[in-house]
């Protein structure tokens, strides 16, 4: 069976550019990817010919159904990423999807992390009660970059740089080095600028938080679903 894969649940125009930078950020081992969605066997087979070095496999159907989830051996995955269909077959708001898919995929596999792609910001809400670990929301980047243009010429050239995967300047997350825990992010500047490197963050990830912990006592009929759920 399948391990330590990622699920990508849903079919957009996106697709081919997401596995594009998922390729190539990926150094380490080669790409292990579910494509988990409703497209036809012509279509999957031109990406599977295009990513030759990417091992791919594919399960038809919807990415919400428990027993479709199971097929994709959802439990082992490591990383789940949803983005909205160009064509839902229902008619219904892509977001609604989303927001479920992240639900019953948080409910099975509660270790599994998230990444949902939503269209409007105001179903932010929504998904957040629905335990996903990091939304993308269609308008940031876009409206950033124009604002930039308009504000801060040159500020959208350099970000368009680092964002580009192909390019040898680009961002990267590295550990800390364990002789530098407690010491001062100056230090840890230096240490990084010795190696030619630019520290511009320091973080740390913690645990989500379970779905009870978060919804409201005075729930909106979405919140009623999701605590039913």
């Amino acid at each position: 069976n399948v391990s330590e894969h990622i699920l990508l649940c849903g079919w957009n125009r996106m697709v081919e550019s997401l596995i594009d930078s998922l390729q190539s950020m990926n150094e380490s081992r080669k790409l292990n990817i579910v494509l988990i969605n409703n497209e036809n066997e012509d279509r999957i087979s031109a990406i599977r010919n295009k990513y030759s070095d990417v091992k791919f496999r594919f399960v038809k159907g919807d990415f919400t159904r428990e027993t479709i989830l199971v097929k994709a051996n959802l439990s082992m995955a490591k990383t789940a990423i949803v983005i909205p269909s160009d064509n839902l077959e229902s008619g219904g708001h892509p977001d609604e999807k989303t927001i479920f898919a992240t639900l019953t995929i948080k409910t099975m596999a509660p270790g599994v992390k998230v990444i949902a792609y939503l269209t409007e910001r105001e179903n932010l809400t929504h998904i957040r009660r629905a335990n996903v670990d990091e939304v993308i929301m269609s308008d940031d980047f876009g409206a950033y970059m124009v604002a930039s243009h308009v504000i801060d010429p040159g500020v959208p050239q350099t970000v368009e740089t680092l964002m580009n995967t192909h390019q040898k300047s680009s961002l990267k997350r590295v550990p800390i080095p364990d002789e530098y825990f407690g010491k001062s992010y100056n230090a840890l500047f230096d240490h990084f600028r010795s190696k030619g490197w630019v520290l511009i963050s320091v973080f740390s990830e913690d645990e989500q938080i379970g779905i009870g912990e978060i919804l409201s006592s005075d729930s909106s009929a979405l919140d009623a679903f999701i605590e039913r759920k």
